[in-house]
């Protein structure tokens, strides 16, 4: 698949959706922002899982969320166990988690993933595979 074909696809429906992206590394931050905004999406930054979940919580549309695992304050497997406590607001948006190793994920954050339709991928993102994984998440938003 080439990143224009799947680019053109993507884009069309980029504009009504926004992407949350929380990561506590400022470099991974910018380089997902700069090439989604380039698809056309809302970008929202947070740098850490507390901020992330007052994001999430204070989001009106369903949006995309890309969540990190490790992070100071609050870890991503925090952020999806505080989250599972109001279903609806975790059904409300599409998930991916990202992390460099998926043995990060803790077995119970793995079931609410599953029970959830969370998504993961690892570090380092590539663009095409992210691309694909959030038109996936567009289509199970409401």
């Amino acid at each position: 698949m080439n990143r224009k074909t799947n680019s053109l696809e993507l884009r069309k429906n980029s504009a009504r959706y926004q992407v949350i992206v929380i990561d506590d590394e400022e470099n991974i931050r910018s380089a997902v922002k700069l090439i989604l905004e380039d698809e056309g999406f809302q970008v929202i930054e947070a740098e850490d899982g507390v901020s992330g979940l007052a994001t999430i919580m204070r989001t009106e549309t369903p949006s995309i969320v890309l969540l990190d695992i490790l992070m100071p304050r609050m870890t991503g497997n925090t952020v999806i166990r505080e989250l599972s406590h109001n279903p609806a607001l975790l059904q409300k948006h599409a998930y991916i988690v990202i992390t460099a190793t998926l043995r990060r994920i803790e077995p119970d954050v793995i079931k609410l993933m599953k029970q959830f339709n969370i998504h993961a991928m690892q570090k380092p993102l590539e663009v095409i595979n992210l691309l694909s994984m959030i038109h996936k998440c567009i289509e199970q938003l409401p």
